[in-house]
């Protein structure tokens, strides 16, 4: 629970920096104090233990009569450790909150770029145009946008930032995204849940960093496995002979704890409790496979179940009005208990069955009492009777951790606007439309048309001028569009779209590709993409330069005014003039742009202003004698 004087969940000042900002200095202090209570608690912990240790072997030794007095130190270091357990999770809390709010600061000042998640390993799977516009990778969209805990929210995310989706599909998920964005209270909950329960995050950068260093590292992404989780909870394997081993496990139990009873007040002779000994090894080896699979499997695939019935549990009781919250709470309807709550079952057995690894106390109770087989019989009744729904409740909170993430970034970036989706002809019509990871103070916003009525912009412009940086804003705001999140225009009016790019390709010696056969191979996705059901907006950067100045004339004519003449909406950037012309011959469905450069005291400076028309000179010389070669 948050300490008294913690910041009311739901309180909001004002902007989201000063927000943050007053957030992070309340947390950081509950974090040093809190964190100093649990250290000063652990410390008396440790001192009751050993002082009652020490006592025990002096009665042991000296005066064995005199055992009963052992009931103080006892009744002493199990109130230190509740008094301790309930310290450590008031600043484990708060260790967690401080990391998300100084992350969230991180995000305001544009310190983000390179921690967290890039998604660079989702590239080849989720989507083909990802590395053209800096979707995935250091400093890229996915990293700005991804503050999930797990990869069943990254996997969702990066499926809605690549995929093309229906204009219902994206109002869902605008409403839903609004709906979520103010609730600091929710994402407050979530990042309390993801926190590691033994700060493995925050001891990974050191004791010695700086608290608000391990504040941020304290809340690294859980490793939730869900194909794992999902395959163990679909496995229709059944334990044989279940009844007999778990009659088994506690008849040699009931043993156990008579023989050590028997043993430790002299009443039985030590060969009683030997022989008890002997036959749980004997029956451990019998049922060692059941532990193994039972046990070591769905903890290997779980981890982080303490996060999933708390996602599922905030879904059930959320009271969310957004169509889509409403579709995937009742996706989580079932008869009798709620799956929070059967999570939260599994959770239990799961800790039940941890502990007689990893706690040597309770190991040797454990043992003695046979407690590891009834625990594993019961994870295996659990999957057995709820198993099959694990999957879907896993595709469930990977949504719904998707849309907060989302939800997260419209919070904070006021600014931006929630594109109007709307029917009819393709367009993508944007004012003031810039890029979403160059930062409001270095942006330079353009106007942008295209429509049926313009299908076309041909922009031409100088080295350095801005046109791919041009082509990757489109691009990105048309990734936040469709994923339902707020864009960097001033408007945006927009129909459903496919996106498709050839910026960034390059050669591949591996495959003995060459960078113009890369390039033929993009066009030839992008003429079969145009070919589809959904509209296509492709932005072609330098298209075919990879081979001589007349075949890069002629193929680039041939293939605009093929997806031109199909209907597709498109930009195009190049060097060469001569391609301006296509532009011209088209008439009214295309347009020539451009972007300028000036010379200033020997200095070339670029405006990123787009203007009508052709640029009329290039930079080339200019540059090169700006960097000292004598040309």
């Amino acid at each position: 629970m948050p300490a008294d004087d913690a910041p009311a969940p739901d309180a909001r000042s004002g902007s989201p920096a000063e927000e943050y900002g007053a957030r992070l200095a309340r947390w950081a202090a509950e974090d040093a104090r809190l964190g100093g209570r649990a250290d000063r608690l652990a410390g008396v912990r440790l001192g009751t233990f050993l002082v009652g240790g020490a006592l025990a072997l002096w009665i042991m030794v000296e005066r064995p009569t005199w055992w009963p007095a052992l009931v103080v130190p006892v009744a002493v270091f199990a109130v230190a450790v509740v008094l301790h357990h309930r310290a450590a999770v008031e600043a484990r809390r708060a260790r967690a909150l401080h990391g998300h709010y100084a992350r969230g600061v991180d995000r305001l000042e544009e310190r983000w770029p390179g921690t967290g998640p890039d998604g660079a390993a989702l590239l080849a799977d989720e989507d083909r145009f990802g590395h053209d516009l800096d979707l995935f990778g250091t400093g890229s969209l996915f990293q700005r946008l991804a503050t999930c805990a797990t990869s069943l929210g990254h996997d969702r995310l990066a499926d809605q930032l690549t995929r093309p989706a229906t204009r219902d599909e994206i109002l869902a998920r605008q409403a839903a995204v609004a709906e979520l964005a103010p609730d600091l209270a929710l994402r407050e909950e979530l990042a309390v849940l993801a926190a590691s329960p033994d700060d493995a995050g925050a001891s990974s950068v050191g004791r010695d960093a700086p608290p608000v260093a391990r504040a941020r590292a304290a809340s690294s992404p859980l490793p939730v496995r869900p194909d794992a989780l999902a395959a163990w909870g679909a496995d229709t394997t059944e334990t044989p002979r279940a009844g007999l081993v778990r009659g088994t496990s506690w008849v040699l139990g009931g043993l156990g704890v008579v023989a050590a009873v028997g043993w430790a007040t002299s009443t039985l002779p030590v060969w009683t409790l030997s022989l008890v000994v002997l036959l749980d090894l004997g029956f451990g080896r019998l049922v060692g496979g059941l532990l193994g699979r039972q046990g070591a499997d769905v903890v290997r695939a779980g981890a982080g179940l303490e996060w999933l019935a708390g996602l599922l549990r905030h879904l059930e009781d959320g009271g969310h009005e957004a169509p889509a919250l409403r579709e995937l709470r009742a996706r989580l309807e079932s008869e009798g208990a709620l799956p929070s709550q059967r999570v939260g079952e599994l959770v239990r057995l799961v800790d039940g069955l941890e502990a007689s690894r990893r706690n040597a106390f309770y190991a040797l109770f454990a043992f003695l009492t046979q407690a590891p087989v009834r625990t594993a019989l019961a994870l295996d009744d659990w999957r057995r009777a709820h198993g099959p729904r694990v999957a879907e409740w896993l595709d469930v909170a990977g949504r719904f951790e998707a849309l907060v993430a989302l939800a997260t970034y419209a919070y904070e970036r006021p600014q931006d606007v929630v594109p109007e989706v709307v029917e009819g002809a393709p367009r993508f019509r944007a004012t003031g439309l810039g890029h979403p990871l160059i930062p409001d103070e270095r942006c330079v916003r353009n106007d942008l048309r295209l429509d049926d009525g313009l299908r076309l912009v041909l922009l031409s412009g100088s080295n350095m001028s801005g046109k791919s940086t041009l082509l990757r804003a489109v691009g990105l705001n048309l990734c936040l569009a469709r994923a339902g999140a707020p864009v960097k225009a001033t408007s945006l009016e927009l129909t459903p779209l496919a996106l498709a790019a050839s910026i960034r390709i390059e050669d591949n010696l591996r495959e003995g590709t060459s960078h113009f056969y890369a390039e033929i191979k993009r066009l030839r996705l992008i003429d079969e993409m145009i070919d589809g059901d959904v509209p296509v907006l492709y932005l072609l950067d330098e298209v075919l330069h990879g081979t001589n100045s007349d075949d890069r004339l002629a193929g680039t004519d041939a293939v605009i005014r093929k997806f031109v003449a199909r209907g597709a909406l498109g930009m195009v950037t190049t060097h060469d003039l001569a391609l301006a012309a296509i532009a011209d011959e088209l008439g009214e469905v295309a347009r020539n742009v451009h972007l300028e450069d000036s010379l200033v005291d020997g200095e070339m400076t670029f405006d990123y202003t787009l203007r009508d028309g052709v640029v009329t000179r290039g930079n080339a010389l200019p540059l090169m004698r700006s960097l000292g070669l004598d040309v």
